[in-house]
């Protein structure tokens, strides 16, 4: 959505423009990386450039194609950069990925508000082992020895917890109450 307000200073649209896009565009560098902490530093290296190039013009468009079009760049110097790694997307299919994510902008960040409030209504217990998994990135045998308990238990739980989270955004998504 481009800002047709010229009085506002230059770096209060962009930091507007930034926070309504990032949930996107970290979804977005999620699913062309594969790794929530890579992703994550590329989402920095994204900000600098967006910084950088940041113009008045620009304030004018629509920011989220042309901050994921920084994205997509990111993620091919990244690709370049590490050859190696087993998953490898080429620029056409980047290109793709960054299409849906626009496209569905709102709806990414609908979800990901309502799976806040879900997990906010879990119980501290559950809550917790969520955090281990997706905050930390500890692996099921690591979660399992910091809270005293087996692997097959832990993961027996996150599977509920998965369960009752992706049913609790259904709800929420399709209007329902719990």
């Amino acid at each position: 959505m481009p800002s047709n307000d010229p009085t506002k200073p230059l770096a209060e649209v962009l930091a507007a423009n930034w926070v309504r896009t990032q949930p996107t565009l970290l979804a977005y560098l999620c699913s062309a990386l594969s790794d929530l902490s890579l992703a994550e530093d590329v989402a920095q290296e994204v900000a600098v450039a967006a910084t950088r190039q940041f113009t008045q013009e620009q304030a004018d468009k629509p920011f989220t194609p042309w901050v994921m079009g920084i994205a997509r760049r990111q993620v091919a110097l990244y690709y370049r950069k590490h050859y190696r790694d087993r998953l490898k997307f080429d620029s056409d299919v980047l290109a793709q990925i960054e299409d849906v994510f626009v496209e569905n902008e709102q709806e990414i960040a609908q979800r990901r508000s309502i799976l806040d409030r879900c997990i906010a209504e879990l119980n501290p217990k559950a809550r917790r082992l969520i955090e281990f998994r997706y905050a930390a990135g500890l692996a099921t045998r690591e979660i399992a020895e910091r809270v005293g308990t087996t692997s097959n238990t832990v993961a027996v739980t996150m599977s509920r917890i998965r369960k009752a989270l992706t049913d609790c955004v259904s709800r929420q998504m399709n209007g329902g109450a719990r």
